[in-house]
């Protein structure tokens, strides 16, 4: 009887403590990431940035995850094509789980530390593919273009609007005043002078007719 009993309470203190065990862990499990469920229009008027993107990287940064989005439609707070958020890393239960290569619309708030946007798993971001209820009541969207500066070309005018001296070098010159006029020639045209030769044969013909 009393090695019974010594069996029952062992195996009554290993209950409590798997329970007590389980109590001290899973409190802190659920703690982590206890959030409730946003509407739209919570998280638009809780997120810093709102924007929908194909993931292009992921890699790590600090305790972080770094994430490169390449941007396709905006609705606040992004002004580029390309945008890096951060999410948690392995060790941060509340970590957003993105992938490369996949799109999703994005609600991210502002680290007010770092400045840094960053997703977590409580925010409302998710596969753009199930964002539909969020595009609709959301609507149109911009699309962020990056203009490049356009590259110097050869022979550019000056700031005043005057062709550089390199560019007037190197063009001909269309109106030169008299550096582009011919030089008279001499001796006269040959039309000019078989007339005068005829002239003066005529005249000395009619001369000596006359004699």
């Amino acid at each position: 009887m009393p090695e019974r009993v010594n069996r029952v309470a062992l195996a009554s203190s290993w209950v409590i403590a798997s329970v007590l065990a389980l109590g001290l862990v899973a409190p802190r499990t659920a703690l982590a990431c206890s959030c409730m469920a946003e509407s739209v229009e919570e998280a638009r008027a809780r997120a810093a940035a709102i924007f929908e993107g194909r993931v292009d990287a992921i890699a790590p940064a600090e305790d972080q995850l770094a994430v490169r989005i390449h941007v396709t439609q905006a609705w606040r707070g992004v002004d580029h094509e390309t945008i890096e958020v951060r999410t948690g890393d392995a060790n941060d239960l509340c970590r957003f789980e993105f992938v490369v290569g996949e799109h999703y619309l994005v609600y991210a708030s502002r680290d007010e530390a770092s400045g840094r946007l960053f997703v977590s798993l409580c925010s409302r971001t998710r596969l753009a593919s199930a964002a539909d209820e969020d595009r609709q009541i959301l609507g149109s969207g911009t699309v962020p273009i990056d203009v490049a500066s356009p590259a110097p070309s050869a022979g550019a005018s000056s700031a005043e609007g005057r062709p550089s001296e390199d560019e007037a070098g190197a063009r001909p010159a269309t109106h030169a005043g008299c550096a582009s006029c011919s030089v008279a020639s001499s001796s006269p045209p040959r039309g000019v002078g078989a007339i005068a030769t005829l002239l003066l044969a005529a005249l000395a013909t009619r001369r000596r007719a006359r004699r």
